[in-house]
């Protein structure tokens, strides 16, 4: 915050980093955020074409050395691309003031990636032979064999959910970014203004609107048609398993329940076995919010809310 060249060194750092840890890539994204919610977006652009420069020549020279991998290119790619996008966003963001206009426009931005890749990439097999090839022969060589069919399965699985999958990556990649910076800047500026935000987070009930039309769109159609409406619908569930959890934050601090509650969700939500589940059931929860204000039926506004952190930081 200090100087845009800080600034770049960090961004740059962790999206080298991402390469080899992608999740590393949130902060990369949520420092660039920070800079630009708080100085502007004049600033922000310094920090994104030093981080931009700084990561397309890293990624040059691991090109050159021929040690990387697809996969490897893939992150880098994504690494970059994800900066400008952030970038648009935090002025959304610093525009409108408003989290839920925010967070739409990030899934819109996810939407428009897996059209992308649907016009431009188009059928992705012959990319994901190249990535299993890989492990197909260092499974040979541990005496693991795989068969021809059961790689050639594997592949067709993979390359069927790429498209749905680059856009729900996109999607917690840019608003998981967007979210930490609101909260470092909170934290700083403004302590308590992110957690009225976050739990007031709901959608417009027109956002509703084009969720059934996706849903029906996958139901009668078929074909190219109904897979690119599946992975739009993975985006926008995305999109509604955010605002549930902003609800059960909400009541759980409002009506004082046990935090080992919001503990078990997360747990359930990082569990395999149970992640469709719970995300399918908070996606319900976000969706009804934004036709039956359910805040509202348990007597929690906006007012109540600013009074409940009111009182946590007189606490404090």
């Amino acid at each position: 915050m200090r100087r845009p060249l800080n600034a770049v060194l960090v961004a740059s750092v962790f999206a080298v980093l991402s390469i080899v840890i992608p999740p590393l890539s949130l902060f990369s994204g949520a420092t660039l955020a920070l800079v630009s919610l708080r100085l502007g977006l004049g600033t922000g652009v310094k920090v994104l074409v030093g981080a931009g420069i700084a990561v397309a020549i890293f990624a040059a020279l691991i090109d050159a050395s021929r040690v990387s991998s697809p996969v490897g290119e893939v992150f880098s790619l994504m690494a970059i691309a994800m900066l400008p996008l952030l970038l648009l966003l935090s002025w959304v963001l610093r525009e409108t003031r408003s989290l839920s206009i925010t967070v739409v426009a990030s899934g819109v931005l996810a939407m428009v990636i897996v059209v992308f890749m649907y016009v431009v990439v188009g059928d992705t097999t012959v990319w994901w032979r190249a990535v299993f090839e890989e492990v197909y022969v260092l499974a040979q060589a541990n005496g693991q064999p795989i068969t021809s069919t059961e790689l050639d399965a594997l592949v067709a699985v993979v390359a069927k959910a790429s498209h749905g999958a680059a856009g729900l990556i996109a999607f917690l990649g840019l608003t998981g970014s967007l979210l930490l910076a609101r909260w470092w800047q909170s934290n700083l500026y403004n302590p308590g203004g992110y957690r009225a935000e976050f739990y007031n987070l709901r959608f417009d009930r027109r956002i509703g609107f084009v969720v059934l039309l996706v849903l029906g769109l996958m139901i009668v159609s078929s074909g190219l048609w109904a897979q690119l409406a599946a992975d739009l619908l993975i985006v926008l569930l995305a999109m509604y398993m955010l605002v549930g959890i902003a609800l059960v934050h909400s009541v759980v601090a409002f009506k004082n329940a046990p935090r080992a509650i919001l503990v078990a969700l997360y747990l359930l939500l990082l569990f395999p076995p149970t992640t469709s589940q719970v995300a399918v059931l908070l996606a319900s929860a976000g969706f009804a919010d934004s036709w039956l204000d359910l805040r509202r039926r348990l007597g929690i506004s906006p007012v109540s809310q600013r009074k409940m952190n009111d009182k946590s930081e007189d606490d404090q």
